[in-house]
């Protein structure tokens, strides 16, 4: 579970945290995600936290492989992590801020499907989830760089989804 600290990915962490060995994935403030795993682990389930660069290809491979070796395999990936970013009229981003968005969400979606669809056909299928934002249907006012990275997350859902579906792996 990446981004499995706050209000809705803490909600997914503790319910999934239930069922199976759950890895917390963070990339800063770690003292909530370790708030996340005593949370878990008080309510009767098994976590761990650890730091993962999305943008590190050796990061978030070296992530999947401990989240694999906490049981049987990688079981699912839950994604609800993502750049901050400012609220603007998208000409009006900096350049420095819009490639932080692009690398870690973008990229770093693909890094998590590049290094977890192997895993998960692996052990037979599992779930991928990753949380997207209605903006991806429709336009708002500064909402440019929400939308326009999540509009290509989506669409690599969309071509994983089809790909690797005869693999079990549900989207």
């Amino acid at each position: 579970v990446l981004g499995g600290r706050g209000g809705l990915g803490g909600a997914v962490a503790r319910r999934l945290g239930r069922d199976a060995p759950l890895l917390i994935g963070y990339f800063s403030k770690p003292d909530r995600a370790h708030a996340a795993v005593a949370e878990i682990e008080a309510g009767g389930g098994r976590a761990e936290a650890r730091q993962v660069d999305l943008r590190d290809p050796a990061s978030v491979e070296g992530f999947l492989a401990a989240a694999a070796g906490k049981g049987d395999g990688l079981g699912g990936i839950a994604s609800m992590s993502g750049a901050a970013f400012p609220m603007c009229a998208l000409t009006d981003a900096s350049h420095e801020e819009f490639r932080k968005v692009i690398e870690t969400e973008v990229f770093g979606t693909f890094n998590l499907l590049k290094a977890g669809v192997p895993l998960l056909k692996q052990a037979g299928g599992g779930p991928i989830l990753l949380f997207l934002t209605t903006a991806v249907l429709r336009t708002m006012d500064y909402d440019g760089m929400n939308s326009v990275p999540k509009a290509a997350m989506a669409m690599m859902l969309r071509h994983v989804a089809r790909e690797a579906g005869r693999d079990n792996i549900r989207i």
